[in-house]
């Protein structure tokens, strides 16, 4: 009687092809993490422009004065915040900015009060922070970067500040590098060199302590739009 043939994988080949599928992974797992984080930092610009946007068009639509508050980071237990308050009158000098503040985010709101924090991005909530890699907000201070970005003058940059942007119904920006407070000491985004200045930010993806992907930059001028720059 012929012996009867087998067929199947040796170990040796299993162990083969076991080699070739980690080597491969080991290439497209870093690839696909870029992807990811360039995409999440994408939205997070995207949407740090639409609650810039908004800031200004409500205070021009005859509504109170709004403020647009940027809390930069650097950090991954700081990775950045965009809060955007409601005033109750026309006139950025005339409001208590540190009671909206305090209605931030609009969870904290009590029944029956006016909506004062319309809008709140937290860079350090499950949306935009997920393990590998979290999205963080940071200032640039230095002139330089702001190569191509249209500005004459960055103003008070600086990584980890926050700045504060309050644009009026009657077209007048003013702003200070200062959190909300009750009484704020503004500078008249108008006049000198704060008319063609503004401030810089740049979005981006950081694992482990190191930038992954392309961080994206963007240009909060006084007196215009905000918009991307790359």
């Amino acid at each position: 009687m012929a012996p009867r043939s087998t067929s199947g994988f040796t170990l040796i080949e299993l162990m083969i092809v076991v080699v070739i599928t980690g080597v491969l992974l080991s290439y497209a797992v870093p690839g696909f993490s870029r992807s990811m984080a360039d995409k999440r930092a994408s939205n997070a610009v995207s949407e740090i422009l639409r609650i810039a946007r908004r800031a200004r068009a409500a205070a021009e639509s005859k509504q109170p004065a709004h403020l647009l508050v940027i809390q930069a980071g650097g950090t991954v237990n700081q990775t950045g915040q965009v809060r955007l308050l409601r005033g109750q009158s026309a006139r950025c000098d005339r409001q208590n900015w540190l009671i909206a503040d305090q209605t931030c985010p609009p969870v904290n709101r009590p029944l029956g009060t006016i909506e004062q924090c319309p809008e709140f991005l937290n860079l350090d909530d499950a949306t935009w922070f997920h393990d590998p890699f979290a999205i963080t907000l940071r200032s640039v201070a230095n002139p330089a970067s702001a190569s191509g970005a249209q500005l004459n003058a960055l103003l008070e940059g600086a990584e980890n500040a926050t700045t504060s942007i309050c644009f009026e119904s009657s077209g007048s920006t003013y702003w200070t590098a200062t959190a909300p407070a009750t009484n704020m000491v503004w500078n008249n985004g108008n006049v000198g060199a704060a008319a063609g200045g503004g401030f810089l930010y740049t979005v981006g993806a950081v694992a482990n302590g190191s930038a992954l992907g392309v961080a994206r930059m963007l240009l909060l001028p006084l007196g215009t739009s905000p918009r991307r720059v790359r």
